[in-house]
């Protein structure tokens, strides 16, 4: 199954997304925070979700192209709402990983006609400490222009040991890649990140929900995800051990998130 790359072009902005399926349920995934965009290897993303191709149509969404000063994760949620609506979307199945997950999760409180199930991955809606030094750390980075500490910094603390020994060329060989627009909207990511508060709006969801997390979450602290299911009252799958992404490293992470979604 062939991706498509497609250009959302609203008033103020422009936002790259990619589709691939032929199903007839929408499926939105909002991707976590990255120095480099994801549309580029959307037909990756389209190979490892091979399982929702016939069941879905699915929209991988970027963020807008250029961060103003002040740029919020709630002023992404209404990027992504103008982008949902301009393509008739509703009523979809969300994933978000992430700081996308954060997107996500504000999506189904406040605008719950465009979320029918929502899965939250790795995610937090009040910042610890954990997460506030991180984000100081890449911000400061990025502001920096210090390509390769940033990369080198956000593999080691995004992926398990274990990953990062594996991939050792791959990702060194990704370690110098960043535009200095990039890496400007890095760091802007990265401070809203760590200002990011939605905890107190969390049980307005009301949608079915997926919830997982990592009990050592080395980006953002395992605390989030326990936050967010005491709020939602749901019981969330948990992994043991240091990382962040669990999401692109476990095999079976995409087949339980088909199982939530009722793909087969």
């Amino acid at each position: 199954m062939k991706s498509s790359v497609h250009t959302f072009r609203g008033e103020e902005f422009e936002m790259d997304y990619a589709v691939f399926g032929e199903g007839s349920v929408p499926m939105v995934i909002l991707p976590g925070m990255s120095l480099l965009p994801v549309t580029p290897n959307a037909q990756s993303v389209a190979c490892a979700f091979k399982q929702f191709h016939k069941a879905c149509t699915v929209y991988l969404f970027d963020r807008r192209k250029s961060f103003p000063q002040g740029f919020s994760i709630f002023d992404m949620v209404a990027d992504t709402v103008k982008a949902l609506e301009s393509l008739g979307i509703r009523d979809a199945f969300v994933y978000g990983a992430s700081q996308g997950a954060m997107t996500a999760m504000v999506l189904a409180a406040r605008h719950p006609h465009l979320v029918g199930r929502l899965a939250l991955a790795s995610t937090s809606a009040r910042q610890g400490d954990v997460c506030r030094e991180n984000m100081r750390t890449w911000a400061e980075l990025a502001d920096a222009s210090d390509t390769v500490a940033l990369n080198r910094d956000f593999f080691s603390k995004v992926y398990s040991p274990g990953f990062v020994l594996k991939h050792r060329d791959a990702l060194a060989a990704m370690e110098t890649l960043g535009t200095a627009e990039q890496l400007r909207n890095f760091g802007i990511s990265a401070r809203v990140t760590a200002s990011f508060d939605f905890l107190d709006e969390v049980s307005s969801i009301k949608c079915p929900v997926f919830l997982s997390g990592v009990r050592q979450d080395t980006v953002l602290g395992g605390q989030g995800t326990l936050d967010i299911a005491r709020e939602l009252g749901c019981e969330p799958w948990l992994y043991d051990g240091p990382g962040h992404a669990v999401f692109d490293e476990d095999p079976l992470f995409i087949p339980r998130l088909a199982s939530f979604f009722g793909i087969v």
